[in-house]
């Protein structure tokens, strides 16, 4: 498919190229900085998990949704 001049319209037949992305939500523990823990409101001083999202081995970003360690068990207790 060659390039569309300036101003052309999409033709419906033309065929756009798909892309598929995996894309991993986890939760990752790093240094505590007092952020607020979602769950709790308690701020986190000793330990500190975040939620990245990950793709391809990489983070590929950070949320500002962090939980406390205390709030971090209770919600993964099921998973031991």
């Amino acid at each position: 498919m060659g390039e569309r001049p300036p101003g052309a319209r999409f033709n419906a037949e033309q065929k756009m190229a798909s892309v598929n992305l995996h894309i991993t939500v986890k939760w990752v523990e790093e240094e505590p900085d007092g952020s607020t823990c979602f769950l709790c409101d308690d701020g986190c001083w000793l330990t500190q998990f975040r939620l990245v999202a990950v793709s391809g081995g990489k983070t590929i970003t950070r949320t500002k949704m962090t939980l406390c360690q205390s709030c971090h068990e209770v919600m993964n207790q099921n998973e031991k």
